[in-house]
């Protein structure tokens, strides 16, 4: 009878043990050093980025939550205000206080139902993040959808650019969100217009995010697990060579490797509209 199964993955060391058993570095049953797994593991990971600068579509999507939440307010002589751009909390408050600070109104907007006194320039372990803006994951790509719950309703964002976000006259103005920017960086933001007037709002988004490396001995695949296969041969290729392999044999094995890689991008160019969805919100 049929197991009923259909989980079957590796892990990163059983992976780099079977590349080992195929250049017979490894024999069936043992267990290879330290070092070996280290090694197995700089050269999996390598032939993960390696892959991703030959189109291969290594990217996965997820939705992620951020609350929108209001740590980002002060109050100066009972007025509040709100942060629109971030302060690192080794900048000096004093340029920045509210009404007082040369460059407040760069960072601060009058508004905002509550909020905590501002710190004051000794105070520098304190600092402030936008309610406007946020920053995402690093490994996030880009951002197809996004939507902000009120309560117990979703309402969709419009997607936009930086040039229309740009073009927005007075972006401060307060409401539920309606609009989203995605800023492509090292360190990824998203910029929302119009200003949150509430801190109980939660914005959901479906993010494209870059494929995890392997850092861990139980870490799984972050892709589809045909591609398991293909990595053990890849891996094993780049290992003949360091093991000093025969050239028949390192031939052979290079020989399988591209057959894998073949098949994988036959199958990959047959299901272009194929996403890969760890989950659904």
């Amino acid at each position: 009878m049929p197991s009923g199964s259909t989980d079957w993955t590796r892990t990163r060391d059983q992976i780099i043990e079977r590349a080992l058993r195929i250049v017979g570095a490894l024999a069936m049953g043992d267990t290879p050093p330290t070092a070996a797994y280290n090694e197995g593991s700089e050269a999996l990971n390598a032939i993960v980025k390696q892959l991703q600068t030959k189109g291969v579509r290594l990217w996965t999507q997820d939705w992620l939550m951020r609350r929108v939440s209001n740590p980002n307010q002060c109050s100066v002589d009972g007025t509040n205000y709100i942060c629109i751009r971030p302060i690192a909390s080794a900048e000096s408050y004093g340029d920045f206080t509210p009404e007082t600070g040369s460059l407040w109104n760069m960072y601060w907007i009058n508004g905002g139902a509550s909020g905590a006194s501002i710190a004051t320039a000794t105070e520098s372990t304190t600092s402030y993040s936008p309610v406007n803006i946020f920053t995402t994951p690093s490994n996030v790509l880009d951002i197809e959808r996004m939507y902000v719950r009120d309560g117990e309703d979703d309402y969709p964002l419009d997607k936009i650019t930086m040039r229309e976000y740009l073009n927005i006259e007075n972006k401060y103005t307060s409401d539920i969100p309606q609009k989203f920017v995605f800023e492509r960086s090292l360190a990824p933001k998203v910029h929302i217009y119009p200003l949150p007037d509430d801190a109980d709002y939660v914005l959901y988004y479906l993010a494209t995010t870059s494929i995890e490396d392997f850092d861990s001995s139980g870490d799984l695949p972050d892709f589809p697990v045909r591609y398991i296969e293909f990595l053990t041969w890849a891996l094993a290729d780049r290992l003949a060579s360091e093991k000093r392999l025969t050239i028949a044999e390192r031939t052979y094995i290079e020989q399988r490797a591209n057959i894998l890689w073949q098949e994988l991008i036959r199958d990959d160019n047959q299901n272009v509209d194929t996403e890969f969805i760890n989950n659904a919100y």
